[in-house]
């Protein structure tokens, strides 16, 4: 049996979604407001509980009812790490799932927060020690910066490709948010 912790709950649902039932052992989910990608998640999960025997729904406030293998945990993720690791006691998991995300008005505002959420967040899960069980850590991310917006783009665009950045370049805060994922990830090899 598995569990699951899941922030940003609170989204609208998505016309569609895809299953991630086949996943292995307890799962950590991470997202925030808007919570499109973080709800589909924990709605996925939580068709399966033979599978996921707990999924964790973090989020700010509860605006649904959920499948009985779904728990509400109030967290507040653009708090410090220390505040928001007394908000996570007793939760844990073996998998993470992190889709947090806060719009800012400019990119390097994004870049900023958005690396500041995905750090105080992995240092709160050190704090209580949840890190300790997780195995994967997947950073889900809501859109593609291939530059299109920049210029004519390498065709066909894949996955592999070089990121954007550098000189004359936005910011891009995913780049930020996996950065700070693997620094951690080497830490703690």
């Amino acid at each position: 049996m598995s569990s699951a912790i899941v922030t940003g709950t609170t989204g609208s649902p998505l016309l569609t979604s895809k299953s991630l039932v086949s996943l292995p052992k307890p799962v950590l989910v991470s997202s925030r407001t808007p919570g499109i990608l973080g709800r589909e998640i924990i709605h996925a999960l939580g068709k399966d509980p033979k599978q996921w025997r707990t999924v964790h729904a973090l989020s700010r406030s509860q605006k649904e009812t959920y499948q009985s293998n779904l728990k509400h945990d109030t967290v507040d993720l653009t708090l410090d790490a220390r505040v928001m690791a007394k908000q996570l006691e007793g939760v844990e998991a073996e998998h993470l799932f992190f889709a947090a995300y806060l719009q800012k008005d400019s990119d390097e505002e994004s870049w900023n927060v958005n690396g500041a959420m995905s750090a105080n967040f992995l240092n709160a899960l050190d704090i209580t020690g949840a890190s300790k069980k997780l195995k994967p850590v997947i950073v889900t991310t809501g859109a593609k910066h291939y530059g299109v917006h920049l210029g004519c783009p390498k065709q066909p665009m894949e996955e592999s490709d070089r990121w954007i950045e550098g000189e004359g370049r936005p910011s891009n805060f995913y780049y930020h948010q996996k950065r700070i994922l693997s620094k951690k990830a080497k830490k703690s090899n």
